[in-house]
């Protein structure tokens, strides 16, 4: 059974197709991956083992980043090609992308400490840099906030042992903000070893549909000897009128709640990519579990998925023509391969990022140049 509520607030920006949405409850059926899924998306093979970065475009395409170059799953089309090569990454690595309703694309460079984004008014698949600094961890994943005003990224520091508040960042970026005086903000780092919050990865904006609201949720895991512990998710309060972020709350310890269901957690587990949903649940990537977990803030309900066919999932968005299609990416059995799962849903949940493209989002805003202004082809 499903209750019914209506979506009407001034925190958020997303005008529904429809004014009422079913809250998802408990009994959720759940359909992996049709046979064709990897014919459909035939070109995940170009990406290699650096698959990352899922997003979706308007039209419900799915692209991803092979380390280099952001590219169509479906038609191999490049995006955005970045200044390094999948070969070499040493100097440049794509790490995350994310569309915005104007068209343009964002990627943001892992290495080079850079935001790039793909200009509609420039050459196919060229770029110029939104934003560069070293104060930058990574940037690692990417979340949009509502009216596209602020995105935030995650960071983070792979070692053998893990700080909390050093080896992990959650930052964010006004584009409101002139290219010129753009500034990165950023939690503080005692804030972050205080909530006991270490490696960041997934990042995602969820809006409340009750109320409206916007949360932002970050993923934390801690490395004990290379050895993961620790996976919980932290949630941010975001101010609806600055976009900047509320002192951190742990909302879910990941591993507890897998085990209190009943469901054996491989202790190689890893929390990486995440997406939402406009019913407010919560989708993220267990790596090296080959699962994908649904989680509801609200009520708590839990939905697991184990993977047919990638066994390390990196990253995940949704897609397809009505936005309800969960694309999971990421490597296969064997760790020798790209390749890509497809999650159907029984109460069709619609993928928030889809909805704020096709949605008719108000107050989008136009991105500047970048500081530079150099173009890449």
């Amino acid at each position: 059974m499903f209750n019914m509520i209506k979506v009407t607030s001034i925190f958020t920006c997303l005008l529904l197709a429809t004014s009422n949405v079913a809250l998802a409850q408990t009994g959720v059926k759940v359909t992996a991956t049709p046979a064709d899924a990897m014919a459909v998306y035939k070109f995940v093979k170009d990406t290699g083992l650096k698959i990352e970065g899922a997003s979706v475009s308007k039209n419900g395409d799915i692209w991803a980043t092979d380390g280099s170059n952001i590219l169509n799953l479906k038609n191999g089309t490049i995006g955005l090609k970045g200044p390094g090569s999948p070969a070499e990454n040493s100097l440049s690595q794509l790490a995350s992308s994310r569309w915005l309703s104007d068209g343009r694309l964002i990627a943001g460079d892992a290495i080079a400490h850079k935001v790039y984004v793909a200009q509609k008014f420039y050459a196919s698949n060229a770029f110029v840099t939104l934003f560069e600094s070293k104060d930058f961890l990574q940037p690692n994943d990417i979340a949009v906030g509502s009216c596209e005003k602020v995105v935030y990224f995650s960071g983070m520091n792979y070692t053998a042992n893990s700080t909390a508040g050093e080896t992990g960042e959650v930052a964010w970026l006004d584009l409101r903000q002139p290219a010129a005086s753009m500034k990165l903000n950023k939690v503080p780092k005692d804030v972050l070893a205080k909530a006991g919050i270490y490696r960041t990865n997934g990042i995602e904006v969820v809006t409340d549909p009750k109320t409206g609201r916007d949360s932002l949720y970050v993923t934390s895991a801690q490395n004990v000897n290379f050895a993961t512990t620790g996976t919980k998710l932290f949630r941010f309060d975001i101010d609806p009128r600055t976009g900047a972020l509320g002192s951190p709350v742990e909302a879910l310890d990941i591993k507890a709640r897998l085990t209190k269901a009943g469901i054996p957690v491989n202790p190689d587990m890893d929390p990486d990519g995440m997406r939402s949903d406009l019913f407010g649940n919560i989708y993220m990537t267990l790596n090296a579990a080959q699962q994908v977990l649904r989680w509801n803030p609200t009520s708590g309900d839990i939905v697991h998925v184990n993977l047919t066919t990638v066994q390390f999932p990196t990253n995940l968005e949704f897609g397809g023509a009505n936005g309800n299609e969960l694309v999971v990416v990421g490597k296969c059995v064997g760790n020798k391969l790209p390749c890509v799962d497809t999650i159907a849903f029984s109460d069709k949940p619609v993928g928030r990022a889809w909805a704020m493209l096709n949605g008719k989002v108000k107050g989008a805003v136009k991105l500047p140049r970048g500081n530079s202004g150099r173009l890449y082809a």
